[in-house]
């Protein structure tokens, strides 16, 4: 997708200047998750990891799930989601229940994934991932980023990832490897732009 040159060369200065501050804050986290806990990572293909005293599973999606995940993006909805957004979330839920994953603290539901081959069946969509807010920043997004990534390339193959988000939530996805393609504002609704990012190859 096209961009003015102007805004590409402002997108590659705010990239560079976030990942330099993600870098030097994961060094910050690990350091004092290893002094802390002197805990071993676990590896991200595994359905369990331990992030930063928790312990989140990966669990496929079941229709019990329903009301914790409407009790989650309710949460986080001005914020993070527009009003209608909920509707059109819990109807995604009936039409296409499956691929899609919950993450579990103990026994509690706290957010949800999924994804969607595209209609050119050439990438993967990322669909309606979010986390309860009392969980942000805890690696609960981080464990259902990965679980999406690599269980959707195992079904659909070695794809470029795409995924739609906000000036919010941008510099998630690059800290994890994504850059963005293209820039929308007020899409979502006044306020919440829409930054359309990529994970390739």
């Amino acid at each position: 997708i096209s961009k003015p040159q102007n805004l590409d060369v402002k997108l590659r200065a705010e990239e560079n200047q976030v990942q330099v501050a993600v870098r030097n804050q994961a060094k910050c986290i690990l350091s004092h998750h290893n002094h802390e806990t002197h805990q071993k990572p676990i590896q991200s293909s595994n359905f369990t990891v331990r992030l930063l005293r928790i312990v989140i599973s990966i669990l496929n999606f079941l229709p019990e799930h329903t009301a914790a995940l409407e009790t989650a993006i309710r949460m986080n909805t001005p914020r993070y989601f527009a009003e209608y957004e909920v509707i059109d979330y819990l109807d995604y839920l009936i039409a296409y229940p499956d691929p899609y994953f919950v993450a579990i603290d103990g026994n509690m539901v706290i957010g949800g994934a999924g994804y969607l081959i595209s209609e050119s069946g050439q990438e993967i969509n990322l669909t309606w991932g979010f986390v309860h807010p009392d969980w942000h920043g805890k690696g609960a997004g981080s464990a259902l980023l990965r679980h999406r990534i690599i269980h959707g390339r195992q079904q659909l193959g070695e794809l470029p990832v795409l995924v739609q988000t906000s000036q919010l939530s941008w510099t998630f996805f690059l800290m994890h490897g994504f850059r963005i393609m293209s820039i929308e504002r007020n899409h979502w609704a006044e306020g919440l732009d829409k930054y359309e990012m990529i994970l390739e190859l």
